[in-house]
């Protein structure tokens, strides 16, 4: 399976929502990727970095930390993504279940679930979770209290009939959202046994 979690802004606590996922699924066994832009790019990008440690503070020792079995960080413009699209591949074709941390890949990659973190505290909205919220499969809602952002009343209507799911920080735990992703791996897990898919992740051309 593959799953996305992306986010419709900054800190709205899309790695926390995907550690929740990853504490709640341990059978799933989880290759946790997390892809960040030019804001912490280093000198050399693309960057690849496989995380050793389960207590670094790094968002991808976080991933260890919630029981993953392997965590990956890379750092890339988004000029320089579809470069970074065929080891992208080749460590999702060797892991049983892949959650990747991103909006931009849905670009490159046809995921199983692709979740959007929306938080009505926060009135950012980025271009990227703009451009693909109608590709969302579901929506995820980070429950602060009360806010009405400007984009929720242009935006949240083209997303009517999509499943939503509403968590509340410092867990970010639902259980009928593990319910659904529990289900939908073993979809993929069906799908990959008969043989209906040539290949685990379809990569936009």
């Amino acid at each position: 399976m593959i799953l996305v979690v992306g986010a419709h802004s900054r800190n709205v606590g899309k790695t926390s929502l995907a550690c929740a996922i990853i504490r709640a699924t341990p059978q799933l066994q989880w290759t946790a990727i997390k892809i960040s832009s030019n804001r912490s790019e280093p000198a050399h990008a693309p960057s690849w970095h496989c995380e050793r440690a389960a207590g670094d503070p790094h968002d991808t020792g976080r991933f260890l930390s919630a029981g993953a079995r392997s965590a990956w960080w890379l750092r890339a413009k988004d000029e320089q993504l579809p470069a970074s699209v065929p080891r992208l591949l080749s460590i999702v074709q060797s892991a049983p279940n892949v959650l990747i941390e991103s909006n931009r890949v849905v670009d490159f990659i046809q995921p199983d679930f692709y979740l959007i973190a929306l938080d009505l505290t926060v009135e950012d909205f980025k271009d990227s979770a703009r451009r693909l919220l109608l590709r969302a499969d579901a929506l995820v809602f980070v429950d602060r209290g009360y806010g009405k952002p400007s984009w929720a009343s242009t935006l949240l209507p083209q997303s009517i009939g999509r499943p939503g799911f509403r968590v509340s920080p410092p867990a970010y735990e639902s259980q009928n959202l593990t319910d659904e992703i529990r289900c939908r791996a073993l979809t993929a897990e069906r799908i990959r046994e008969a043989n209906l898919s040539p290949c685990p992740a379809q990569v936009f051309k």
